[in-house]
């Protein structure tokens, strides 16, 4: 009878044993998992001057550069370099040129001022104020209007029926010297009435002797103030398209010539007025 006890009781004590076994393999794991991720933190926090990625770590490196930046303030007298002491040097710049400009009269040097003396450099170009001192080294004339010739005037304009009499600037020429153009349209009823403005001055108005003038025989006279109904008349096809050149033979504007041409229509005959004294051939 007890050889039979003895026996049965064998597989269960092995089974405990083994479930022992298991259960100290586990903990021997974990423990080893656990030694292992310690080691790595500590790892990480022996490195010189660093720390393990988290939150309070993150926090704790803008503690030091706040801390650090007041004491370089409270040695040094100057403020570490941030954005905001670099917004503020701008600050201090913009008003630094600010006081030049008002005790001074002339701009301080900025790098806006600089980097437009470039480009103008690339460019070729010249400020107004030297344009016409620029063209006479080139040997070519300034155009009309310009500084250097302050007789002629500053700037030509027509008046009309087609603008509703508003002024309308005439084009002056790029080459040739006292020389204006303007492009313009017959409406309905087929003609137009106009006159010619200087310096948008209605004391200086070029126009025809007579009123209503279509005959480009009748001379042109002024520029003066005795131009109200007197109105060159231009005739034409609807919607077609004419040119108006003004021709300044002298500064003296006692030589002017007024030129019509349809364009839609070329082989329309040119309207051409002209001032009392013959105008010089074109």
């Amino acid at each position: 009878t007890t050889p039979a006890v003895t026996t049965a009781g064998a597989p269960e004590e092995t089974t405990v044993a083994t479930m022992a076994t298991t259960s100290s393999s586990t903990a021997a794991t974990t423990a080893t998992t656990m030694t292992t991720g310690a080691i790595g933190a500590a790892a990480t926090s022996i490195r010189p001057g660093t720390s393990a990625t988290t939150t309070s770590s993150t926090a704790a490196r803008r503690r030091r550069r706040r801390t650090s930046m007041a004491k370089t303030m409270s040695t040094t007298g100057a403020p570490a370099t941030t954005a905001s002491s670099i917004s503020a040097r701008r600050r201090r710049r913009r008003t630094d040129a600010a006081e030049t400009m008002s005790t001074t009269g002339t701009p301080a040097m900025t790098t806006s001022s600089m980097f437009a003396r470039r480009r103008r450099r690339r460019t070729g170009a010249v400020p107004n104020s030297t344009a016409a001192a620029s063209a006479a080294v080139r040997g070519s004339p300034p155009t009309a209007g310009s500084s250097g010739n302050s007789s002629y005037p500053q700037a030509v304009s027509v008046v009309s029926t087609w603008s509703n009499w508003k002024f309308e600037e005439m084009t002056a020429d790029p080459v040739e010297l006292g020389l204006w153009f303007l492009d313009a349209q017959i409406r309905y009823p087929e003609f137009e009435e106009f006159q010619v403005v200087l310096d948008h001055d209605w004391s200086k108005v070029i126009h025809p002797e007579l009123p209503r003038a279509e005959d480009d025989s009748i001379p042109i006279v002024g520029p003066d103030t005795t131009g109200t109904g007197y109105n060159f008349l231009i005739r034409g096809p609807a919607d077609s398209d004419v040119r108006l050149r003004l021709k300044m033979y002298s500064s003296a504007l006692d030589d002017v010539e007024l030129r019509v041409l349809n364009v839609t229509y070329p082989v329309t005959k040119p309207k051409i007025w002209r001032t009392s004294v013959p105008a010089s051939p074109s």
